[in-house]
Order: structure tokens, then C-alpha cells, then sequence
């Protein structure tokens, strides 16, 4: 979805682009033990030192217009030296950062749980997390967020509003939101608080006498194995003949937890895993011998999101347990990184890229990906975005709101025939046949009550298996192998 920029809103909230970068991680003490003292005599004449670092610092604190204070002196530089690597997975990680990082691996943060999109010129609410602050406040899928606290948020990104609205466990923020009426917004009192995020989900269904189960990993965390064990238990209990194993969007996660979910489903002797250093050395990773019976077929769905530990996982049951990979070839990301303290009290680290790692079959799959056995393209979502109702969409007009309506309205199989964002007769007929659909009064205009409809049908039709390709190809080569 060209428009989709999404973020679960939360305490110490950008975490996805760390996320994607974790691949096992390591603290070492030793790094502590080494350390020299980098600590700058000052200087009021500014002249040159014996260390051009110290000097620079120098000069900036007495002549800089913009100096503000030596903290954030020292992060700028820790920064700079992590960013000198040109690696987009070493990062240097704040006390603050640090305990998002740690918090993020135990699928825990401080938040309100939700997901939201900017649309347009607001963020819109796609997922509430159930049991959240949020959901007990009564916030909803569909929802567009418009002030925090009283501040408008109008054009603001995403992160902007994050971080507004983050804060400690026990701060109540004000959201106001409005759902189908732009012009009546609610203000609701949210109170920040812990969140468990959950990342395993599973279901079961009978298709062709076939008892199937499905089960999604969304990432490799530490609850994951309590929570896979659990969602076992309860699948196979139905005497499963086939199970689906769904790693798409998946950002990766600890080694040790891939390492614990494969335990459960492939025994082997062989290395699952191989990690390489810089001086070559290599280590072999070795799964526990489990013996757990395994008396179903199984098919795993991966796309080009699904990084890091999720290809190790997916390479892993293709290469040793020889089992079918359905979707598109995976990110390829095929670096690990480990955490080191870089202060007495470890509360500041610097996460760098300390290995390389390959498949069973030792294949390095960096910037290249885990080919899947069955290519199936996402054509049912194509095109798709939410709809923004501050645009004109109505007829003789023409922009690319009306192009997503109209795309969207043909999936729905209310043909338009255009597609190119010119609000036509036939729109307009699709419009309205749209709107006596759902009740709606009968103009013909996309107002804020039938965007607010639509945005509804999309956040549904998006998650709905039944318009999921790849899930679908799953399901055809389970019944017809």
C-alpha cells in the first residue's frame, strides 16, 4: 500500500528499524574491562591538544553558536562514530534507546496500542491491540487522530506523533478523534501503561476434509516459544493433517528463539546455522535432539519483508526439513549483530555487526534472499490505499484519492472502468451503489462518512485470508499435492 507508513504508537516508540537489524545478542563485559578514559582537560584558550577529538569538542563549546551541552556533544559524536561504519545495522544506543531495544525483545513496551497510517493529513487507526489503554478507551479501527493533547497534528509524520503521544507508565494523553464526521471530534482521556505484545496467532479450519492449521510468527522474541508451545498444544489437539507456518513481515529476532521454534519442528544432527567472524573464524549452530514427532505436512509463507531470523527459519525447514516455501523471495539479511555496554553502568550500548551468518546448505543470503519454492505474487492487494476524504472525490474531478476509490471499488467488484483517477459517470454509479450498500445517503460523493466506510472495508479486506493469494496457494497445494 503505496500510502502505509505504520508504527505501533507506544513508550520509547520507534523500534521497527531495530528490530529488523536484531539477530542474536550479546553483552560483553570484557568491552567495560578495556575501556580507556576519554575525558578532556579544558581548554579557555582553545588551543590545539594532543587528541584532534578533544580539541574539536573544544572549539565547539567556545566559539559554536548552537552548542547546547555536553550531553548531547557526546551523542552526537557516538553517533558519528557508529555511522562512520556505513552500516545500516550497527547503532549506537542511548539509555532511552537501550531500554526500548530491551524491552523490544521481550515484546514489551510502554504504550497505548495502536497502529496507525498517515492519511493525507492525518493519521488514521488501523489496529487496536485488544486490551490495550487504548482499546479500554474506547478507541477503534477506522478512527483519525487529530489533536494529541490539544496540539494539531495536521502534516505532522508519524514519528512527530509518536512523540507526542509517548510518555511513562501512569501519563494520561488527550486523542482527538473523529470517525465518519471530520467536523465532531472526541477528546479520550488514554492512560499510558505496559503492553505484552503477542507474537504468535494461529487458527484452525476444515477445508476439502482437510484439518489445517495455520500459525503466524510476526517476529522471534523471547515469549515466543511459551507462546508457540501453547498455540501446539491447542492445534494439535485437532489432529492436524497439514499446518501453515507464516513468517511474512517478519523482521527476525533472537537466534536462541529460532533456534527453540525449530527445535520443535525439524530433528536433525546437522548445523541449521553456520556464523562467520571477520578473521574467518567459523562457529556451528546446532539444534537440540527433541524428537518430536511431527505427523503433518507443513508449508511455510514468507515475503520480502520476512528478515533476519526468518530466514534462518525459512531456509532452515526448506534446506533440512525439506518442506515448501510459498511467496516471494525474503529481505536477505544476512548479518548478525551483537550489543556491547559502553559505560560503567551499562546503561548506554552500541550494537555493532560482528558476524556474518549462512544457511545449512552454507549459502550467504545477504542482499540476496531465501527463493521460495512457489512464487505467488500479491496481486488481490495491489494498488490498494486508504482513502483520504479532505480531497474532492466526486465527479469531473480528477486526483489520485479518486484513483484509490476507484481501485479499491473494483476489488469490491463495483467495476468502474477507469482506474486512472477521473471521476467518471461510471464512479459515480459505482459510488452510489456503494452507498445504498451501506446504508449510506445516496450522493454519489465520497464525503468523510463514506471514506470512513471504505477505510473500514479496507482494513478488513486486507487482513481477510480470502483475498490472500499466497495464503491461497497454500491452501490449493495442500489440498492437491
Amino acid at each position: 500500500m503505496n500510502k502505509k507508513t505504520n508504527i505501533i504508537i507506544g513508550g520509547l516508540l520507534v523500534s521497527l528499524g531495530i528490530i529488523l537489524g536484531i539477530l542474536g545478542t550479546t553483552l560483553s563485559d570484557k568491552f567495560i574491562k578495556h575501556q580507556e578514559s576519554t575525558t578532556a582537560t579544558i581548554n579557555n584558550s582553545v588551543e590545539p591538544v594532543e587528541r584532534v577529538e578533544d580539541y574539536l569538542s573544544e572549539v565547539i563549546r567556545e566559539k559554536s553558536y548552537y552548542y547546547q551541552n555536553d550531553d548531547l556533544l557526546t551523542e552526537g559524536a557516538l553517533n558519528g562514530m557508529v555511522e562512520s561504519l556505513d552500516d545500516p545495522y550497527s547503532t549506537y544506543l542511548s539509555e532511552e534507546a537501550y531500554i526500548e531495544h530491551t524491552n523490544r525483545l521481550k515484546e514489551m513496551m510502554y504504550g497505548i496500542g495502536i497502529s496507525v497510517t498517515l492519511n493525507g493529513h492525518y493519521p488514521l487507526i488501523f489496529n487496536v491491540i485488544e486490551g490495550s489503554p487504548a482499546d479500554i478507551a474506547g478507541l477503534q479501527k477506522g478512527d483519525t487522530i487529530k489533536t494529541v493533547d490539544g496540539i494539531d497534528i495536521e502534516n505532522k509524520t508519524i514519528t512527530e506523533v509518536a512523540e507526542l503521544i509517548k510518555g511513562e507508565k501512569g501519563t494520561t494523553r488527550t486523542l482527538g478523534v473523529y470517525s465518519d464526521n471530520s467536523n465532531v471530534v472526541s477528546n479520550i482521556n488514554v492512560t499510558i501503561d505496559l503492553i505484552n505484545l503477542k507474537t504468535i496467532n494461529y487458527d484452525f479450519q476444515i477445508v476439502d476434509n482437510h484439518r489445517i492449521g495455520y500459525l503466524l510468527i510476526s517476529s522471534f522474541m523471547a515469549p515466543t516459544y511459551g507462546e508457540l508451545l501453547a498455540a501446539m498444544s491447542h492445534l494439535e489437539d485437532q489432529n492436524l493433517d497439514d499446518l501453515i507456518i507464516d513468517v511474512r513481515d517478519n523482521p527476525g529476532g533472537l537466534v536462541t528463539t529460532v533456534k527453540e521454534v525449530l527445535d520443535y519442528y525439524i530433528n536433525t544432527d546437522r548445523p541449521f546455522m553456520y556464523s562467520e567472524s571477520k578473521d574467518k573464524e567459523q562457529t556451528l549452530y546446532y539444534l537440540d535432539d527433541d524428537n518430536h514427532e511431527i505427523y503433518y505436512n507443513i508449508v511455510v509463507l514468507m515475503n520480502e519483508n520476512s528478515a533476519s531470523a526468518a530466514e534462518v527459519f525459512a531456509a532452515t525447514m526448506h534446506e533440512i526439513g525439506n518442506y515448501q516455501l510459498i511467496g516471494k523471495t525474503t529481505f536477505g539479511k544476512g548479518t548478525m549483530q551483537s550489543s556491547f555496554p559502553i559505560n560503567i553502568e551499562k546503561t548506554q550500548m552500541v550494537k555493532l555487526t560482528t558476524h556474518i551468518w549462512l544457511t545449512p546448505n552454507k549459502e550467504w543470503i545477504h542482499h540476496i534472499g531465501v527463493e521460495p519454492t512457489i512464487e505467488v505474487e500479491q496481486t488481490k492487494y495491489a494498488g490498494i490505499s486508504y482513502i483520504d476524504s479532505s480531497q474532492e472525490i466526486s465527479f469531473d474531478h480528477v486526483n489520485e484519492e479518486i484513483k484509490d476509490v476507484q481501485t479499491f471499488l473494483n476489488h469490491k467488484e463495483l467495476s468502474t472502468t477507469r482506474i486512472d483517477g477521473y471521476f467518471d459517470n461510471d464512479t459515480k454509479n459505482a459510488v452510489l451503489a456503494y452507498q445504498a450498500m451501506k446504508g449510506l445517503d445516496q450522493t454519489g460523493v465520497v464525503d468523510d462518512r463514506t471514506a470512513y466506510y471504505l477505510n473500514l472495508d479496507i482494513i478488513n479486506y486486507i487482513t481477510d485470508k480470502n483475498y490472500d493469494d499466497q495464503y491461497q496457494k497454500a491452501l490449493d497445494y495442500i489440498i492437491n499435492q
